[in-house]
């Protein structure tokens, strides 16, 4: 089972993707990788929560369908725990859901983007909360 791993820590801008599916992580980090970014992996949502108060990631990438804790759930732990609550949140939808979108946003996250993962959207995301925007990645 994919549980989690680390890519080495370094003062590169630091990434948590939180999926259940192995795949889509597998995909995502190689996203990231090329963005020159330290990702940090999890399938689970629990463990999302110990990840995030252990190594403040830069950005958040929470999938909406995890099995073992809610996202709302999990988006408002991180919202009002101080170590936390800063971390931008992009959630990670299903294509075809639309309800989830309002939930989301009350939660709290800061945006979000659908699935399948697009790597133009992976990259505009990570470019906009990092601040990237108007320079070369």
């Amino acid at each position: 089972m994919y549980q989690f791993y680390f890519i080495y820590m370094s003062q590169q801008p630091t990434i948590l993707v939180v999926d259940r599916s192995s795949h889509d992580l597998e995909f995502v980090n190689s996203c990231l990788k090329s963005l020159n970014v330290t990702c940090i992996c999890t399938e689970e949502g629990i463990r999302t929560l110990v990840l995030a108060k252990l190594h403040k990631p830069n950005i958040i990438f929470l999938d909406t369908t995890l099995s073992d804790l809610n996202s709302s759930k999990i988006v408002r732990y991180l919202r009002s725990n101080s170590e936390t609550s800063k971390i931008p949140i992009v959630g990670c939808i299903p294509a075809k859901t639309q309800h989830n979108i309002d939930r989301l946003i009350i939660s709290g996250v800061n945006d979000y983007i659908r699935k399948p993962y697009d790597i133009s959207k992976i990259e505009a995301s990570v470019n906009h909360f990092l601040g990237w925007e108007d320079s070369c990645v």
